[in-house]
C-alpha cells in the first residue's frame, strides 16, 4: 500500500468500515510510514475535539408530534409511539418511582462517567494513552504492581478482536486507578479498574457521554469503566468478555 492508497482509506478505517484485510494492510502501512501516521493521529485528534467541544441541542416535543402526523395510520411505529404516550400518568409516575427504587440511576455515575471521559479524551490527546506499551500480559500486570496499591486483572483478548496494547496509571474521583488499553482496529478503548471497599455484583450498564459509548459493571472487589468511540454493540460484547473472565 503506497501513500495515496492510504490517504483514501483512512476515514473508512477511523470508522470501522474496512475489512479486516484492508486494516491490516493499512495498519502495516501506518507503523513504516510516519507521515501517514501523522495525519491518521491528526484525524483521532480532529474527531475526539468535535465529540467535546461541538454544541448539542435536544430535539423539541413537537418534532415527535410531527413525525407521528407524517406517519400513515397503519404504520407499527406510529402504534408504538401512540402506546408508549397513553400510559396514565399515574401509571407511569408509579413505573419512575419503582424504577428509581429497584434499578436506580445514581447522580454519582452520571458525574463519574464525565470523569471517565475527560481522563479517556485527556491521555488521547496529550499522547499519553500508554506508559507502558506491550500486547503481554506478564509485562504490563506486573508493572502496576510498583505503581498502585492493587493488582487489576490483565488479559489480552487479541482472540477475540480485543488486542492489549498496554496501560497506564490515571486518576478518577480522587483515586489512583489502574488503566488498561485494547485496540480494536482504528479504535482504543480504555479499561479503568479499582478496588471496591467490599465484594460485590453489579451487571453492566451502558450510557452515551459526548459521543463516547461507556460501560461499567462491579465484579468481585473490582469496579471496571469501559470507554471508547467503538460502537456500543462491540463494547458491550468486550464488557461481557472482561465480566465472564477467570
Amino acid at each position: 500500500m503506497n501513500c495515496r492508497e492510504s490517504e483514501l482509506q483512512l476515514d473508512a478505517y477511523h470508522d470501522g468500515e474496512l475489512d479486516l484485510s484492508g486494516s491490516l494492510a493499512l495498519e502495516e502501512h501506518l507503523a513504516a510510514c510516519p507521515a501517514c501516521s501523522q495525519r491518521y493521529a491528526a484525524r483521532r485528534l480532529q474527531s475526539s475535539r468535535i465529540r467535546i467541544e461541538a454544541p448539542r441541542y435536544a430535539a423539541p416535543a413537537a418534532l415527535r408530534r410531527r413525525i407521528e402526523e407524517m406517519l400513515p395510520e397503519e404504520n407499527p411505529i406510529k402504534r408504538k409511539i401512540r402506546w408508549r404516550w397513553a400510559i396514565p400518568a399515574a401509571a407511569a409516575a408509579a413505573v419512575l418511582v419503582s424504577l428509581a427504587v429497584l434499578l436506580p440511576r445514581p447522580a454519582d455515575d452520571e458525574a463519574l462517567a464525565g470523569e471517565v471521559v475527560a481522563a479517556h479524551t485527556r491521555a488521547m490527546m496529550n499522547g499519553r494513552l500508554l506508559e507502558v506499551a506491550s500486547s503481554d500480559q506478564h509485562a504490563v500486570k506486573p508493572w502496576f504492581s510498583t505503581r498502585v496499591d492493587f493488582a487489576p486483572p490483565v488479559k489480552d483478548y487479541a482472540a477475540e478482536g480485543f488486542g492489549l496494547a498496554g496501560g497506564r496509571v490515571d486518576h478518577l474521583d480522587k483515586r489512583r486507578v489502574a488503566a488498561l488499553a485494547y485496540k480494536v482496529r482504528g479504535h482504543m478503548i480504555d479499561v479503568f479498574i479499582w478496588p471496591l471497599a467490599s465484594v460485590g455484583e453489579r451487571a453492566p450498564a451502558a450510557m452515551t457521554q459526548r459521543g463516547f459509548n461507556i460501560v461499567r459493571f462491579d465484579r468481585g472487589r473490582m469496579a471496571y469503566w469501559l470507554v471508547s468511540d467503538l460502537n456500543a454493540d462491540e463494547l458491550g460484547r468486550f464488557a461481557r468478555l472482561l465480566q465472564e473472565q477467570k
